[in-house]
């Protein structure tokens, strides 16, 4: 028999999610279980944790009911989210009180149905289910198939829920659920389901929002315990106002748009500087390692003009390849042991997600150059629910904005002037520059291309492309 009172210990409260990834230094079982803690002393009812370990340890620091899930990628499902009665059995036996799966009517791994899944989870584990929903219809299949909560965590991540790229949570789907649950018949024989508002909570006011449009408890996840995501937002801000007082102090208001410009894009240079340093110098140690070892490093651009920037430019290094979508699946142009930097502001696109995982299938380096506070704004369009970041092998931030303009104009609504272009451009040179630096301390002189504009530059252009040619370096 499935106990569901456990839930209606969440009633009228807020869960946290206490979850992190990779690269993220707060990605520590010890840390999750810490932050839970702190939110148990702070007054939340639940929390919604992933991984037995996580699990584990959460359950051992708070008294909370503890909402788990496994997030497990299959290759032959989109489903990721408890995908299998496996995962489910892995995480009640860590001491979850509350099973979350995925309640989308999508193929799940295996062929097996959501109603089967359910079914095993409440007679073999008795535990609740929690199933993440994306839409109305979604939630009402999740109910026929036998769930007993619902939550909005998947709203804007599937087909069926897409909508503008908001950084606001869907209320329109809380209202409609909630409509949807308080018109079902009290004699269905089944209590009615507990519905958790959950995406995008980052503000108290949603929550109490979510709340009067009937939502029963809310989950926060980043605005509680991602510490870079809150971070970046003050940075920003912090930023964009110190170039205002700067303008303000040195020229009054007598400044134009492009001291505006310049003024804005150099707070970001500076901070780039700052920020993507650890990363550039591991990111270039190992690449140094690949190319003794005979393998090359390969640049795939997506949406911008990195490719052109670096192809056959004077100063530029030769072993630095740029390579189209079609040359990336060619086992020829890349081979296992080899590096591919893919450059995507948002790391959204399908196709450079699944570039980066068949790229990492076949044994090669992926290294992702984004923006994470643009990639924490906009909604994944691969099937696995996930962004170019979080299937890299290394990362390397681009401290660009959520929607990567940076200038305001009076009388203009929307933003002006990108920075990632010229970001982008900053951390690539930099990193060709520490490659070369490194490759000379092991005692090899890589190839560098030198201007055909200066006096036998041409000569010695071709002369370093026959030279890289035969050494690969």
């Amino acid at each position: 028999m499935v106990r569901t009172e456990v839930l209606e210990r969440l009633a009228g409260g807020l869960v946290v999610s206490c979850q992190a990834w990779a690269p993220s230094p707060l990605r520590s079982t010890e840390v999750m279980a810490t932050f839970a803690a702190a939110a148990e002393r702070a007054g939340a009812r639940g929390i919604r944790a992933e991984g037995a370990e996580d699990v584990r340890a959460i359950r051992q620091r708070v008294s909370l009911p503890v909402i788990g899930l496994r997030k497990r990628h299959y290759d032959t499902s989109p489903v990721y989210i408890t995908p299998t009665f496996a995962e489910a059995r892995e995480i009640a036996a860590a001491g979850a009180d509350i099973i979350a799966v995925d309640g989308t009517p999508r193929p799940r791994p295996g062929d097996e149905s959501l109603a089967g899944l359910i079914e095993r989870i409440h007679t073999e584990l008795g535990r609740p289910v929690l199933a993440d929903v994306g839409s109305l219809a979604s939630c009402q299949a999740a109910w026929q198939a036998g769930a007993d909560a619902i939550s909005t965590t998947l709203a804007g991540y599937t087909e069926e829920s897409a909508r503008p790229e908001s950084d606001r949570p869907d209320l329109d789907l809380v209202r409609a659920l909630a409509e949807w649950r308080n018109a079902l018949p009290a004699s269905s024989g089944r209590s009615r389901p507990f519905l958790l508002a959950e995406g995008r909570y980052h503000t108290p006011e949603d929550a109490a929002a979510a709340i009067r449009l009937g939502a029963d408890a809310v989950v926060v996840g980043t605005a509680l315990t991602n510490l870079e995501w809150a971070t970046e937002r003050f940075v920003t801000a912090i930023a964009g106002a110190a170039s205002d007082a700067a303008r303000a102090s040195s020229d009054g208001d007598d400044h134009s748009a492009i001291d505006d410009y310049f003024y804005n894009i150099r707070s970001l240079l500076e901070t780039a500087w700052k920020s993507t340093g650890p990363a550039l110098a591991r990111v270039a140690a190992r690449m140094a390692q690949l190319i003794v070892k005979g393998h090359q490093v390969h640049l795939l651009d997506h949406g911008h003009l990195l490719a052109q920037e670096f192809a056959f430019r004077a100063g530029g290094l030769a072993l630095l390849h740029t390579v189209s979508r079609q040359e990336i699946d060619s086992p020829v142009v890349v081979r296992r042991g080899d590096a591919v930097v893919i450059a995507s502001v948002s790391g959204k696109s399908a196709e450079v997600v699944e570039a980066a995982l068949t790229l990492r299938r076949r044994g090669v380096l992926v290294v992702a150059l984004s923006s994470l506070a643009q990639s924490r704004a906009v909604t994944p369009e691969h099937t696995s629910g996930r962004l170019l970041y979080e299937v890299a092998d290394e990362v390397i931030d681009l401290p660009a904005p959520a929607g990567d303009a940076i200038l305001v104009l009076p009388g203009l609504p929307a933003r002006l002037a990108p920075a990632s272009g010229v970001l982008g451009a900053m951390v690539m040179w930099a990193l060709s520059a520490q490659i070369a630096s490194n490759l000379l301390q092991l005692g090899i002189e890589p190839t560098v291309y030198e201007s055909v504009n200066l006096p036998g530059g041409q000569e010695k252009f071709d002369q370093a492309v026959e030279r890289y040619r035969s050494l690969g370096y």
